[in-house]
């Protein structure tokens, strides 16, 4: 069966990167989710997600929490994700493998993520200064065509 886009996993399996690899190397997709970080053991959660919509460039959506838990997707995770809540950003995490995962507190949040490429800004101001200087040569070429010709003896 599918695992829907936005999900509470029951367990969480907290692993260092290379165990989850080794693990999903063996082609057994694994009961709980896989998280990677430092600390290890496994954790159940209670809680579920209520309600999830897809946005423009990500995700948005309901979740409730018995304690505090990680809200697993089935999107890649790549540097560039972020999630918050009316509190403030959240803590993203690859869980099994390569996808995105998010830390969230105990009780009823509604949570926004969105997707901006690393570089983004620095690409969106570089193409404002490109239509600034296009936008100069072209007013400054109709001046010169639009200015009378000096007179020549």
């Amino acid at each position: 069966e599918a695992r829907p886009l936005v999900f509470l996993p029951e367990n969480l399996t907290y692993l260092p990167r290379d165990e989850i690899s080794a693990r999903l190397a063996k082609g057994a997709w694994p009961e709980s989710v896989l998280v990677e970080g430092t600390e290890v053991g496994e954790r159940a959660q209670q809680g579920e997600v209520l309600a999830w919509e897809l946005t423009a460039n990500g995700f948005s959506g309901e979740a409730r929490l018995a304690q505090p838990g990680i809200v697993a997707t089935s999107l890649t995770w790549m540097p560039g994700w972020s999630v918050r809540t009316d509190r403030g950003a959240l803590r993203t995490r690859k869980v099994n493998g390569g996808f995105l995962g998010f830390e969230l507190p105990a009780g009823s949040h509604r949570f926004v993520a969105q997707y901006r490429p690393r570089g983004w800004l620095l690409f969106v101001a570089l193409g404002g200064v490109g239509l600034l200087l296009l936008g100069g040569s072209i007013v400054a070429a109709v001046r010169r065509r639009a200015s009378p010709a000096p007179y020549c003896r």
